[in-house]
């Protein structure tokens, strides 16, 4: 049997930032799935609920949602204490 010794080809630098820059898309895409997937297991630690002219957001804590707490006004609003 010959075995014939091949040479190998040199990459260039322009084929090399090109290779990194698929490789980082790949490994982003599958850090991004994976969080995804621990995520759906999750139960919901906030969640959002009504506010008049806003948004507001509220905390699951010692086994009961707190009190809806302001997070953001519609335009033209402000929060206001009393």
């Amino acid at each position: 049997m010959v075995v014939k010794e091949k040479k190998a080809e040199k990459f260039t630098p322009e084929l090399l930032e090109e290779i990194k820059a698929i490789v980082k898309e790949e490994v982003t895409i599958a850090i991004d799935e994976k969080i995804e997937e621990i995520g759906a297991g999750l139960p919901l630690t906030t969640q959002e609920c009504p506010i008049v002219n806003g948004t507001g957001l509220k905390t699951w804590e010692n086994s009961s949602w707190g009190e809806c707490e302001i997070v953001s006004c519609t335009q033209h609003y402000s929060v206001k204490n009393n």
